[in-house]
């Protein structure tokens, strides 16, 4: 009988027993909505979502080294480069990993899902080979894990842009028992706490990143990437140098967004019925409802 776990332990060979999508699906149940936590289901408006699925309140700059500003070529990376790689990493709606910890990044223990290289100009960025891949005018870029999918405890997937390959080794065996010590169930009530000031002081606070957005509903998962495609739009559509053309462009774009909009109102009204406890058209229970017969 092997028992129910997020990650696979050290002592088992198979992770048959792992369940990846354990956190995702407690939490949208949890917080009525296939994005949990990262949505307020009943203060969220669509443009809350957009800004949430396209990073838009993350700044971008460059990395503070020692007190002083580093230049990476990631600095050099506008908008429409970062949502293009995002799009051509997101993969599909039955995106899933089982967490294990391969990698020791800045300190930090973490598993890396993918590793790509990028070649970029000002107009355009295309995947290459990571064999011709060339420090300093291409970029990789890393999609990490620091634990199991949506586990709040820990930073959420995201993709890290030109992290230094001095910085990344492998860990071994030893090393990754140190996260399934983390996640014991005899852990401190104020560990949470602890966890979240942990990360306030960690490196890659300081490093280009655009966190993933991936929820488990296939609908939702295909609104979120239908936002994705469509930021990318607006900004090529910015770019036009004909105010004619542009405007076109920028009115059909709008059009988009509002059906956008239509289809996240229309998925809203389901997570709202279908919410937990399921209570719509029941008796209210309280301390006068009968016991029902047995």
């Amino acid at each position: 009988w092997l028992p129910h776990t997020e990650t696979q332990g050290n002592t088992i060979d198979t992770d048959i027993n792992v369940d990846a999508l354990h956190q995702k699906r407690l939490y949208s149940i949890l917080h009525n909505n296939p994005f949990g936590a990262l949505l307020n289901i009943e203060s969220a408006s669509f443009d809350s979502l957009y800004s949430l699925v396209c990073n838009s309140k993350k700044t971008f700059s460059d990395a503070i080294i020692n007190g002083r500003k580093k230049k990476s070529v990631a600095s050099f990376l506008q908008e429409h480069h970062r949502v293009s790689i995002v799009l051509k990493m997101r993969g599909g709606s039955n995106f899933q990993f089982k967490f294990r910890p391969q990698h020791i990044i800045y300190d930090k223990l973490c598993m890396v899902l993918q590793k790509r290289a990028f070649r970029f100009t000002n107009e355009h960025v295309s995947e290459i080979p990571i064999s011709i891949y060339r420090p300093g005018n291409d970029i990789m870029v890393r999609e990490i894990a620091f634990g199991p999918d949506c586990d709040p405890s820990v930073r959420g997937v995201g993709l890290w842009f030109a992290i230094d390959e001095s910085d990344v080794t492998e860990c071994t065996p030893q090393q990754a028992k140190r996260y399934r010590w983390k996640r014991s169930p005899h852990k401190k009530k104020n560990s949470d706490t602890e966890d979240k000031n942990s990360l306030d002081h960690s490196k890659f606070d300081t490093q280009d990143s655009f966190t993933m957005i991936r929820p488990s509903d296939h609908d939702a998962y295909h609104l979120s990437t239908a936002i994705l495609n469509h930021r990318l739009e607006v900004i090529n559509a910015k770019r036009i140098p004909s105010i004619c053309e542009k405007a076109i462009a920028l009115d059909r774009l709008h059009q988009q967004r509002d059906r956008l909009q239509k289809s996240f109102e229309a998925m809203r009204i389901g997570w709202d019925n279908w919410s937990w406890p399921i209570n719509q058209g029941r008796e209210k229970v309280d301390e006068t409802t009968a016991v029902p017969p047995v």
